[in-house]
């Protein structure tokens, strides 16, 4: 009889368990991590109704701008199964992407005189902005924003950035720029754009 009270308390206690389990808004959570891996940068001509991926070597200097694009691999990826769930992670639960990498800053620098305050070699990140809605945000503030938000990764798994230049130059050029992308392990991605006329 005592073995059969027990066996009872213990089938009890299971069914609660599994009760409470199906009740986690967690039971099916699931994250994928991933690494920064490769960055691309590509010219943009901005003078129609969006900005466009260009390869010509003459771009009106008014509506120039850079494609700032930084490619992950998987790292690796956490899921909670629907049984037992690990209520531990039960405050942060979101289904979601996320980059194992954390990005400290995105600086532009001009390869060519840029004009009499900024000649080659120079960081120009500030006359850059990347446009959220109607918000035109600097490259520091952008980064602030999507990392505050996490949304730092698109639906490809990538962080693309289109950075618009606000200040013409002074001088047509040719112009080139390099794009860095330093790491907060001191890590650096390093991309040149292809040189351009700005006219």
């Amino acid at each position: 009889m005592k073995i059969g009270k027990k066996a009872l308390i213990i089938l009890v206690m299971f069914y609660l368990l599994r009760t409470l389990a199906s009740c986690d808004p967690c039971r099916n959570y699931s994250a994928y991590y991933y690494d920064f891996d490769e960055l691309t940068v590509s010219n943009l001509d901005n003078s129609g109704k969006t900005a466009e991926l260009s390869q010509a070597t003459e771009i009106n200097k008014n509506a120039f701008g850079i494609n700032i694009k930084i490619s992950t691999k998987p790292s690796f990826s956490w899921f909670n199964p629907n049984f037992f769930n690990n209520t531990a992670f039960a405050w942060e639960c979101d289904d979601g992407d996320y980059s194992e990498d954390v990005i400290e800053s995105i600086k532009i620098f001009t390869l060519n005189d840029f004009n009499s305050g900024f000649p080659a070699g120079s960081d120009i990140s500030r006359l850059f902005r990347v446009q959220l809605h109607s918000v035109f945000r600097t490259l520091d503030q952008h980064l602030s924003y999507i990392t505050s938000i996490s949304r730092v990764l698109n639906e490809d798994k990538n962080l693309e950035i289109q950075s618009l230049l606000l200040t013409s130059p002074d001088y047509e050029g040719p112009h080139e720029f390099k794009i860095e992308v330093r790491f907060q392990d001191d890590n650096i991605l390093t991309a040149f754009t292809t040189p351009v006329l700005l006219k």
